[in-house]
């Protein structure tokens, strides 16, 4: 992988406010390949670096960004925000072992053979709208909405790594007279998701302790989600939701405890998260003749509940903190099939680490250790249909910092 860019901005402040503007610029130039270094009962004059498959894949992002950050009176502050955003895939010069790879076209022309087999651009303009007022030193608020878009990824379009395994480009395609399957390679089957968001919330603090609350709903159109297919290797394959809705709370917070120069401190610090995550329109494709509604389905790998507690001791050069976790049931696909949910789990988790200055002529050591999921609870962390991945059993961490 080659990447590189260039990331300007400039800024103008004014008494009563600041304009920035700037761009984006990046380019990725890649090659990729596959070999079979080793594997058992391979014929003797097997070469180990012989490309099974090889494929460049190029990818251009370029943006340009403005923002007015105006001050309305002493406690109302307008933000506008708008991107102007341009993404390219491309995809060229792909082989199958010696020889170029060819698909057919529409017209039933040749593509690939060496030249590129597709070059999809995606152009999106983002707009926000905020305000922030400020009521007193201690107690502000805020309310936005936002519109934005966000490409496929490159393996929504093709994985290429996977064509000796029988993977094909996901674009339109028909079945011409003499059974060959010819590609429009100007559309995709998976668009763009695009996400209209509005959010409120506000935030309270004073000394020894904060607390933030956010309300927001999401409302997405082609929202990249489980399609309820799988590839080649059972992994899911995203597909577009016509509609679907988040809407949520969000509550977080942090206090001190108790503190003293002799004893050290002891903080508490915690958010929670609860939330609907629900298929508005969506049509499962059986086959030509059948499909499947799926409104109103629990959209997959979304727990309703999240939440976290931490507490935290420190003393002079001491840390130590026992994280609370908590994660809520949610479906491993968006069929809401009762064999296909995962369970909520609780995990505690402990930190510890001491910092030691001037040692063996170093600025600082810091010594850390740490133990995840102490309690030692077998739980799945995830899932595909009715296929759960068990997470790590207890297990630990050690770490030494060196500061030059």
């Amino acid at each position: 992988n080659a990447h590189g860019g260039w990331l300007p901005r400039i800024e103008w402040r004014r008494d009563n406010g600041t304009f920035t503007a700037g761009a984006e610029l990046r380019v990725n130039r890649s090659n990729h390949w596959g070999k079979i270094r080793y594997a058992d009962k391979l014929p003797a004059s097997f070469d180990p670096e012989f490309k099974f498959y090889e494929y460049g894949g190029d990818r251009d992002i370029f943006s340009v960004f403005a923002r007015e950050r105006h001050a309305l009176n002493e406690n109302v502050t307008l933000d506008l925000e708008s991107q102007l955003v341009y993404h390219s895939y491309r995809i060229g010069e792909e082989r199958s072992g010696r020889e170029f790879t060819t698909y057919r076209n529409l017209a039933g022309e040749t593509v690939g053979g060496g030249d590129d087999l597709f070059n999809v651009q995606y152009l999106f303009f983002n707009p926000r709208l905020g305000l922030l007022a400020r009521f007193t030193e201690d107690l502000s608020a805020f309310v936005s909405a936002a519109y934005t878009s966000r490409e496929p990824r490159m393996r929504n379009l093709y994985a290429a790594s996977d064509r000796s395994y029988g993977a094909t480009p996901l674009f339109e395609s028909r079945v011409a007279d003499n059974g060959e399957r010819r590609y429009d390679f100007d559309a995709p089957l998976v668009d763009p998701e695009r996400l209209l968001n509005f959010e409120l919330g506000g935030n309270y603090s004073r000394a020894g302790y904060r607390l933030g609350l956010n309300l927001y709903w999401m409302e997405f159109f082609d929202e990249l989600v489980r399609s309820g297919q799988l590839d080649i290797f059972g992994a899911p394959v995203d597909g577009n939701a016509e509609r679907t809705r988040h809407i949520g709370l969000e509550l977080e917070g942090a206090a001190v405890i108790a503190s003293s120069p002799s004893w050290g401190a002891l903080q508490m610090a915690g958010n929670l998260s609860y939330s609907s995550n629900r298929i508005v329109e969506f049509d499962f494709f059986v086959n030509d003749s059948t499909t499947v509604s799926l409104d109103d389905n629990p959209i997959a790998g979304f727990p309703d509940l999240l939440a976290n507690l931490r507490l935290v001791y420190t003393l002079d050069d001491l840390y130590a903190s026992v994280l609370l976790k908590y994660v809520g049931e949610f479906y491993t696909d968006n069929f809401k099939n009762s064999a296909h949910r995962n369970d909520a789990y609780s995990l505690v988790n402990f930190d510890i680490a001491y910092k030691l200055a001037d040692v063996m002529g170093l600025q600082h050591l810091r010594l850390r250790g740490q133990i995840n999921n102490v309690l030692n609870e077998l739980y799945a962390a995830g899932g595909i249909g009715e296929q759960f991945f068990p997470a790590a059993e207890r297990n630990f961490y050690f770490g030494i910092e060196m500061g030059l």
